[in-house]
């Protein structure tokens, strides 16, 4: 079960392209987005009782920020192998953002762009970019909406504008106590 910070989805949602096409409930409501994480969450915890130990949740932030060690435990988890292949994978897909060129309608020149779509990107700075770029409004309504689910995977709500400019990260607990089940609420 993969998740993220729904601050972090809004942020990607109403930024970029994807600002573009994302604008049905489905895709740009927190509230939708927010009751959708709820029953996600709900029904991963019900099929880890039901199938103890054959589940796996996976906080986007912490592949983000530790991606050859998460990417290592998914591996141990599915009993796969560890390749070089993919360590050379990781370190070129997640150090740095890719730029493409592109020719400038206008003035007709090249111009070094980011490729929103690309898989090429630093994946840490991605991860947390929400506290730089979307306002103290929307983070404030994301929280409230998303109160539970937040707090179940361990995401830290922020009590102040200034919080987001706070070296500290939003997160209360390591993927391990998180999952399987912790103490989670529910609604």
């Amino acid at each position: 079960v993969l998740v993220r910070d729904p601050r972090g989805v809004y942020a990607s949602r109403t930024s970029g392209q994807v600002a573009t096409w994302c604008k049905k409930d489905m895709c740009a409501n927190p509230k939708v987005g927010c009751a959708d994480l709820e029953h996600d969450i709900e029904n991963a915890a019900r099929l880890e009782k039901m199938f103890p130990g054959r589940l796996m949740l996976v906080r986007y932030e912490d592949l983000s920020m530790s991606t050859e060690t998460m990417t290592k435990e998914m591996l141990d988890f599915l009993d796969l192998p560890w390749t070089k292949e993919i360590t050379n994978f990781i370190d070129t897909h997640t150090n740095k953002e890719k730029l493409k060129m592109v020719r400038n309608k206008k003035t007709k020149k090249l111009e070094a762009k980011k490729d929103p779509y690309s898989t090429v990107r630093n994946s840490t700075q991605t991860a947390f970019k929400w506290r730089e770029t979307m306002s103290w409004d929307m983070i404030k309504e994301i929280q409230d909406t998303c109160r539970m689910p937040m707090s179940n995977l361990g995401y830290l709500s922020l009590a102040r504008p200034k919080d987001t400019k706070s070296p500290k990260l939003p997160l209360q607990f390591k993927p391990s106590d998180v999952w399987p089940l912790r103490d989670w609420k529910f609604l």
